[in-house]
């Protein structure tokens, strides 16, 4: 596995969200971050499979246009400090637009 992710859970320990880090398939050593969350107050459920290929998607393509929602930029610095060290021979890229 070339990865690792974390569930983000709102305050009634529900998922909502999951950030991945995501080590580059090229010969470049470097990690990319990656997010999906769903928008609970637009009447949306999460789905664990699907989250989890949107935020591969992300960190395979840089994100694109998306905005980071605020709520998962703290999940976002401490997955790219978590990569650091799981990945220690890798830069890691985290972006926050």
């Amino acid at each position: 596995m070339n990865y690792i992710y974390k569930f983000v859970k709102n305050n009634k320990k529900q998922p909502v969200g999951v950030v991945v880090a995501k080590a580059s398939d090229t010969s470049a050593p470097a990690v990319f971050v990656g997010w999906s969350r769903c928008k609970v107050t637009g009447g949306d459920t999460f789905n664990k499979e699907r989250g989890l290929k949107i935020a591969l998607g992300r960190a395979e393509h840089g994100g694109g246009e998306d905005k980071v929602p605020h709520s998962m930029t703290d999940e976002i610095t401490a997955m790219g400090q978590r990569a650091t060290k799981y990945f220690k021979d890798k830069k890691v890229y985290a972006v926050i637009n």
